[in-house]
């Protein structure tokens, strides 16, 4: 492990034994094209683009993964004051993938396909998120907690609010998005408790508990103390400490984990 690269090349061949070149034939084509005897070895990684850079893990990870087209809605999901299990099911609405009965149906599955909120319509992921008189009232409420009047009501449409939005580093672009996520998340578990254990919870006290859910999340983050953060905390009920509010007047503060 202490041997340099200087021991084993000259500048012109490899200094190696035999059995190196039976086990890497491909040494026996490989030379430097520029060599300095002297300069300190380190690990370097060729790109795809052919540049050649200092080795670090992330550089590999995305050297060796599918380029794909970039994901707008991604940051309304991944951020580092979300909740996590929150976080995932708002991924999986995001890319259609919860288990509605509308997808089990490809399954050979038999039973009754209604949604289990409003036992009017067939149960699938459009009608959820929000045809569903019952998560329409849930959604309408909800989004008036994270000053997001604007947003729409059906599911393809808050997807292209979501990447237009771009929700910024601000108290109300993280409260917007975890009341988003949390949202998604209870009408999801409230649509489960009915399908599978019978229980019932009305509009109000999902609403609080998405709420009270986003508040707590809120008392363990830690806020630069400006007017508008100081207004979302009288609102959600949470301290700012105090500090200097300066002139930043436009919301657009600098968020940390506390």
């Amino acid at each position: 492990m202490n041997t340099r690269l200087a021991e084993i090349y000259d500048g012109k061949e490899w200094k190696l034994p035999k059995e190196w070149f039976d086990k890497y034939p491909w040494l026996m084509s490989f030379n430097f094209h520029q060599f300095n005897a002297v300069r300190k070895d380190s690990f370097m990684w060729k790109m795809d683009n052919g540049k050649v850079e200092e080795y670090a893990v992330r550089r590999v990870y995305k050297s060796l993964c599918m380029n794909g087209p970039k994901v707008l809605w991604s940051g309304a999901v991944w951020f580092s004051q979300n909740i996590p299990k929150h976080a995932f099911i708002l991924w999986l609405a995001f890319k259609f993938r919860l288990l509605t009965q509308d997808r089990l149906l490809s399954w050979g599955f038999v039973g009754d396909l209604r949604c289990s909120l409003c036992k009017r319509c067939p149960d699938s992921h459009k009608h959820l998120f929000f045809e569903c008189e019952y998560a329409l009232a849930v959604w309408r409420r909800c989004k008036v907690f994270g000053k997001m009047i604007d947003a729409p009501n059906s599911w393809p449409d808050i997807v292209k609010f979501v990447e237009e939005k771009g929700f910024m580093k601000s108290v109300w672009g993280v409260i917007g998005r975890l009341v988003l996520a949390a949202s998604v998340y209870f009408i999801w578990q409230e649509r489960n408790r009915r399908q599978f254990e019978e229980e019932r919870r009305s509009v109000q006290q999902v609403c609080d508990i998405v709420f009270e859910t986003v508040r707590l999340r809120l008392l363990g983050l830690t806020f630069k103390d400006t007017v508008s953060v100081r207004m979302a905390a009288d609102i959600w009920g949470f301290e700012v400490k105090a500090k200097d509010i300066g002139n930043s007047l436009n919301g657009f503060e600098n968020l940390g984990v506390g």
